[in-house]
């Protein structure tokens, strides 16, 4: 337990120090101690970041919605992984509170392709196209479309409940629209909608992303993008303040899969769960706020490019475990999280065991 006297050494840090040169800020207000805003050094902007020093604290109306938080908050924000502990040592000095100059923060540069989400016309065209393919997926008259549902619930382990939460949906044949339909400029090729189980992803209300599995055989690539999406992270609404571990996993099917599970069980703290898509997929701001500060589980797939992913999750965030995906049958491991479902196990199972210690 730290002391509160400590705590509150922490949080009076000298945040216009803290942020130092990461990002560029002006002086906007003169009352109570003045206010100094300008991009933020996460998500970019131009003026989304406000400083009040003399209050001691900071907001960014998209990383905290607009809410203010402190210093502790700014230094797990800018250190993935970073405990309560951790930042307080960095703030106010070592836990044996010998006094230690306050580092100045090196922020990671903000990559203004990602702050934020498609256009309003590409939304309100992805809106109604997520839609479309909802009443499909769900129709009784629609030729295959019980077949697709079987499909989302035996192969790929989905309740009715999870595809109806998290609005998949069902292309029945590949099309071509004007680009002019989702916002894009006039002149460019036309938006190529393929046939297939159509996943949204859709963070904040916003819609960044559609994703579109195919499912006929041998099918090459598996997975198409509609031309316009913004890469983000999928099932990040999962993740609050409240939340203490994050599982990271490999693409949205198995993100449904574990999140069905974890949600169907009771845990002493919070449990989310999240996916970058493939497993070669980094952090990349304005994300880094959400995982900021949280335990991290990496279930990749059993392979090579699941196995460098969680050894850069381990070298970029404290304590990161790995699940192992071994067979519930002990005797041989599973390529993901749904063969391990479709072997009979209970993917939260691999989660309470790699954290006994930790989630008490």
């Amino acid at each position: 337990m730290i002391a509160s006297q400590f705590i509150q050494q922490a949080n009076a840090a000298d945040l216009l120090a803290l942020v130092g040169s990461a990002t560029p800020l002006k002086r906007v207000g003169a009352s109570e101690g003045g206010e100094y805003a300008g991009p933020c050094p996460m998500c970019g902007g131009r003026d989304r970041f406000h400083v009040q020093p003399a209050r001691h604290r900071w907001l960014c109306r998209r990383c905290t919605e607009g809410r203010w938080r402190d210093a502790i908050a700014l230094y797990r924000l800018v250190v993935p992984g970073a405990s309560f502990v951790d930042a307080v040592r960095a703030l106010a000095g070592e836990i044996r509170f010998v006094q230690a100059r306050r580092p100045t923060l090196r922020l990671p540069a903000a990559e203004s392709e990602t702050a934020e989400p498609p256009g309003a016309a590409w939304q309100a065209r992805a809106r109604d196209f997520v839609a479309e393919c909802q009443r499909a997926l769900w129709s009784r008259t629609e030729p295959g479309a019980a077949d697709v549902r079987q499909w989302l619930t035996r192969h790929r382990g989905l309740s009715p409940a999870t595809q109806q939460l998290w609005q998949l949906g069902w292309n029945p044949i590949p099309r071509v629209e004007s680009p002019n339909w989702w916002g894009l400029p006039a002149g460019e090729d036309h938006v190529y909608l393929a046939a297939g189980v159509v996943i949204p992803c859709i963070v904040s209300r916003a819609v960044w992303y559609l994703k579109v599995r195919r499912l006929e055989a041998n099918a090459d690539p598996k997975y198409v993008h509609v031309r316009g999406s913004r890469p983000a992270l999928y099932l990040a609404d999962t993740i609050t303040d409240a939340t203490r571990i994050v599982v990271l996993v490999e693409g949205e099917f198995d993100g449904l899969v574990m999140l069905q599970s974890v949600r169907a069980r009771a845990w002493p703290a919070p449990v989310a769960v999240a996916t970058f898509g493939a497993a070669t997929n980094r952090l990349r701001p304005p994300w880094t706020i959400r995982l900021a500060g949280k335990q991290i589980v990496t279930g990749y797939d059993a392979d090579e490019a699941g196995e460098a992913a969680s050894a850069w999750w381990a070298a970029h965030s404290p304590g990161a475990v790995r699940l192992v995906l071994t067979s519930p049958q002990g005797s041989c491991p599973c390529k993901d999280i749904t063969e391990y479902l479709k072997q009979g196990g209970r993917p939260s199972d691999l989660v309470a065991g790699s954290l006994q210690t930790g989630l008490h």
